[in-house]
C-alpha cells in the first residue's frame, strides 16, 4: 500500500488543527478521500474520516464515518499508516519554512 499527501490546509475550529486530502493504493483500485480532518486535544493528534451525524433513538447525535476498512484491525492500521505520513509531511512542511 502506498499514501500520499495531496493537500493539507490548517484550520482551527475547536479539535480541528487542518483537514488533508490523501492518495492510497491498495492494490487495485486507488482511492482518494478528501477533507480527512486532523484533530488534537490536550497533546493528542488522531485524524477522523469525512462523516456525517446520526440522530439516534434517544436524541443523542453520534459521528459515524462515510466509509472505512473492513475488519476494524485493518481499518486502524490505515488510519496509523495516513498518520505516519502526515507527520512526515508537515515535519517536510516546516523545514520548509526555515530561514536556512
Amino acid at each position: 500500500m502506498t499514501i500520499e499527501i495531496l493537500n493539507y490546509e490548517k484550520a482551527n475550529k475547536g479539535k480541528v488543527v487542518g483537514y488533508l486530502d490523501i492518495k492510497a493504493t491498495l492494490k487495485e483500485p486507488t482511492i482518494i478521500a478528501k477533507r480527512i480532518a486532523h484533530l488534537e486535544s490536550n497533546g493528542k493528534s488522531w485524524l477522523n474520516l469525512p462523516n456525517f451525524i446520526l440522530e439516534l433513538p434517544d436524541g443523542s447525535k453520534s459521528f459515524v464515518p462515510w466509509w472505512q476498512l473492513y475488519p476494524q484491525t485493518t481499518n486502524a492500521q490505515f488510519m496509523e499508516a495516513i498518520k505516519q505520513k502526515l507527520d512526515l509531511h508537515l515535519a517536510a512542511k516546516e523545514n520548509d519554512s526555515l530561514p536556512f
